[in-house]
């Protein structure tokens, strides 16, 4: 899946304890990724999970898939 955006006010601490939990991803790369898609508007790639598509969707984050 490919997270494209976030509305405003979307809870970024939430979006990264969902992608910790549903990933093998590093702290410093989710941090890493989050940053990029706040500061620079970057999209970035997460595995396809459904629970964390929902647990970001709910966080104000936009996926496609």
């Amino acid at each position: 899946m490919l997270v494209i955006g976030y509305r405003q006010g979307a809870d970024f601490v939430k979006a990264k304890s969902a992608i910790s939990k549903h990933t093998m991803l590093k702290p410093n790369a989710i941090l890493s990724f989050l940053k990029a898609l706040e500061n620079d508007g970057q999209t970035f790639s997460l595995p396809d999970d459904f629970v964390l598509k929902d647990d970001l969707k709910a966080a104000g984050f936009f996926i496609i898939h």
